[in-house]
């Protein structure tokens, strides 16, 4: 029996304390997912990848009876859902007009939706909201804690909310109370240095307590009107370019990636090929985001140094001290390492890193 119901506006923020967020200040697993279309096309792309989680643009929009057979596709494709509800904002031009859900109050809508599509195992999760900076302005921040409690009338699953980058973003510190999940965007190919994917990421993490997902670009931005309005000579970014991100993304302290998007990676020339890379940096991303994010303490003490450009950590995984250095330069850069050796003698080795490397390596074993 479904017990989840909609409910007025007055009931919202006390049934929220019901259920609690289900993430901490750091995530267990590392999430990836994509920015999409809520269409078969999507899903296809994402079946069989690591790249997992969907966030599908117009989802609210469809009929329930579409949005339900677009779930049930998801959930045979092993793929979460994270179920855009952004455009639950009466200034927004997409606000969702849906007979089945028929009310004209905002928070009511969130509740109906949620009653609706929450017990549905592809629903990984909820998209409050896509730079509500642009879309509420300075003083309309409470919407964002309505629309939340709203959502967690019917649902315990994630919140993911996604604003404008620091220092324009208005109501980071909103989002850090009522989701679970930050996104902030990083779009650099080819006018800013890649260097912004660590930066961006960087500023959330450092002055806010829930976990931060990077969203990286994977679009020319030829495709895009607004960066053409712009003056922005654009260019798919190198496979080796989102290589360099997404690692940046995560020694910033980033505890997912999505990159933006499917329907516009579906523009570029050969972009089967590329989705395939993708998917293969995806699983190695799973596969060292342990070793990146350990907090094991460090078997020796280290001096660390690198040309400008290099971005770089020292860990302990699985027993031994590691080094992780990414070089988000078109050059060829050096990072010098210092430690004592087993018999108390100084040891340093030099690693020349071409341009865009990534390099992580046991200590005891560099050459």
């Amino acid at each position: 029996m479904n017990t989840r119901r909609a409910v007025g506006v007055a009931t919202l923020l006390a049934a929220a304390l019901l259920l609690a967020p289900q993430r901490s200040a750091s995530a267990k697993d590392l999430v990836l997912g994509f920015y999409a279309f809520a269409d078969a096309a999507s899903l296809d792309a994402a079946a069989g990848t690591p790249i997992d989680h969907i966030i599908p643009y117009g989802l609210e929009g469809k009929t329930e009876a579409g949005i339900r057979a677009y779930l049930d596709q998801a959930a045979a494709k092993k793929l979460k859902i994270v179920f855009s509800v952004k455009d639950a904002f009466k200034e927004s031009k997409w606000y969702p007009k849906i007979d089945w859900c028929p009310t004209q109050d905002e928070a009511a809508l969130l509740a109906c939706i949620t009653s609706k599509f929450a017990g549905h195992e592809a629903v990984g999760g909820w998209y409050l909201c896509d730079e509500p900076t642009n879309l509420l302005g300075r003083f309309k921040g409470d919407k964002l804690r309505t629309n939340a409690a709203a959502i967690r009338v019917n649902s315990a699953k994630p919140i993911f909310a996604q604003e404008v980058a620091l220092p324009r973003g208005l109501h980071w510190d909103i989002l850090d109370e009522v989701a679970d999940m930050l996104l902030v965007t990083a779009y650099p190919v080819p006018d800013k240095p890649l260097s912004d994917a660590f930066t961006r990421v960087a500023e959330v993490r450092s002055s806010h307590r829930k976990p931060v997902a990077a969203i990286l670009q994977v679009f020319d931005k030829n495709n895009v009107p607004w960066f053409k309005s712009q003056g922005i000579v654009g260019r798919p970014p190198l496979y080796e370019e989102e290589r360099v991100m997404s690692y940046l993304a995560l020694l910033a302290g980033a505890d997912g990636i999505f990159y933006y998007s499917v329907f516009q990676m579906m523009k570029m020339d050969g972009w089967q090929e590329h989705l395939r890379r993708l998917a293969g940096l995806a699983s190695e991303l799973k596969e060292n985001f342990p070793a990146i994010r350990s907090e094991d303490k460090l078997r020796g003490t280290y001096v660390v140094t690198a040309d400008d450009g290099v971005y770089h950590a020292t860990r302990n995984s699985g027993g031994e001290d590691r080094i992780i250095a990414v070089n988000a330069t078109a050059e060829a850069k050096t990072l010098r390492i210092e430690w004592s050796g087993p018999d108390g003698k100084p040891v340093a080795k030099t690693l020349r890193l071409d341009k865009f490397a990534v390099r992580l390596a046991p200590i005891a074993s560099l050459k």
